[in-house]
């Protein structure tokens, strides 16, 4: 399999950063694989040890679930305040709601009091209003199903997206968004939960309803669900909560815009105005290993032959994402503890990379000549 993967050697050379996929037999969970997956990678250091003297880059072996290795934990932190702010908002449409319909209970008292003294009971008033409050939860809750799906089948990128086939970091099948029958719960339970929320407090006011008062009162009958603020009422809680949130979603929502306008204004250490990148990525049967400098030499003379291009260089990644990592040792001083190397992205560059990037060298060379303003390539 190894040549149809990246390179011959992919499999066969002491690779550490190759991801493997298996079953579990039945009976054997998660730790038991663990614990045998670690004394193999130990015993495969010894056999053939990555590098001595690098105890940091030491070979080793573990176990994690498919779902918890498909999930990176910096989009998951992201994830997670999206998914706050939805439920503050969330919250923030549930409260206007209730509010709505509190309002609406309490220009309807009158007609609740004549209902009563008819013969109705407390508890078919409060069927009633729940089921107000239900088919509402319902109509929203479908049109938002119906939206998540549309919505994720339109945005949900397509596969190998991030790279081209057969490259680190491509997005297998199982890594694109999808909505199914987990989603489509969750909807569902979300809008059971909305209908709680919003049909259960306009719904009690059933049980308070002075039916004599309210039958004298008429139209009058809506004061005593008004607001006042000698007389707090449940409505006025409410719009105390709203306005809370509210206030704490345009105070996130500032300091997210501040945030991403100060990363925006940071320093790149290069200079992206005018750079065109792309990806070539031959195949080893026409282009073999010991062929791979001289295409690339040729790629290089033939993109700065082109009119316009002032520089050109190949990196094996972009600049702030490079291929691979490794651990950052200084010649001359004593060797970190194990674990608290510096990690580094590693680059494969040609020689006019510095100048093509406008990168400047601090120290150990002169500083790269500037570009003019015209097209500068990077493949």
């Amino acid at each position: 399999m190894s040549p149809q993967l990246t390179y011959t050697e992919y499999l066969s050379t002491n690779q550490n950063f190759i991801s493997a996929f298996g079953r579990l037999r039945p009976g054997i969970d998660l730790s038991q694989a663990r614990s045998e997956l670690a004394l193999l990678g130990a015993a495969i250091n010894r056999a053939i040890p990555s590098d001595p003297d690098q105890p940091d880059e030491r070979t080793s072996a573990s176990a994690t679930t498919l779902n918890e290795a498909r999930i990176d934990k910096t989009v998951r932190r992201s994830l997670f305040i999206l998914l706050g702010a939805v439920a503050l908002l969330h919250l923030l449409a549930c409260a206007n709601v209730v509010n709505l319909l509190l309002g609406r209970a309490a220009e309807r008292r009158r007609e609740s009091a004549v209902r009563i003294a008819l013969g109705s009971s407390g508890r078919r008033l409060f069927r009633h209003l729940v089921s107000e409050g239900l088919t509402l939860s319902l109509l929203g809750g479908a049109f938002g199903i119906a939206l998540a799906a549309w919505a994720t089948a339109v945005i949900a990128p397509p596969t190998n997206v991030w790279a081209p086939r057969n490259f680190y970091g491509s997005l297998a099948p199982f890594d694109a968004p999808a909505f199914r029958w987990a989603e489509m719960a969750f909807g569902i339970a979300l809008v059971g939960l909305t209908a709680l929320l919003i049909s259960i407090p306009p719904a009690l006011a059933a049980f308070r309803i002075d039916v004599s008062a309210g039958i004298k009162a008429g139209s009058r009958g809506i004061a005593p669900g008004g607001l006042s603020l000698r007389r707090p009422s449940s409505r006025g809680v409410i719009v105390g909560l709203e306005a809370a949130l509210a206030m704490l979603l345009v105070v996130s929502a500032g300091l997210l815009i501040e945030s991403f306008s100060r990363m925006q204004k940071a320093g790149l250490g290069v200079e992206p105005e005018n750079v065109l990148t792309f990806w070539v990525i031959p195949s080893e049967a026409r282009v073999p290993p010991a062929a791979a400098p001289e295409f690339v030499s040729r790629i290089l003379e033939a993109i700065t032959s082109v009119p316009g291009v002032v520089s050109a260089s190949v990196d094996g990644g972009g600049p702030l994402s490079g291929t691979a990592n490794s651990t950052l040792y200084v010649i001359g001083r004593p060797d970190p503890a194990p674990g608290q190397a510096p990690a580094v992205l590693r680059h494969y560059i040609a020689p006019d990379h510095f100048r093509t990037l406008a990168i400047p060298c601090c120290e150990g060379g002169a500083s790269p000549t500037p570009i003019p303003q015209a097209a500068r390539g990077s493949s």
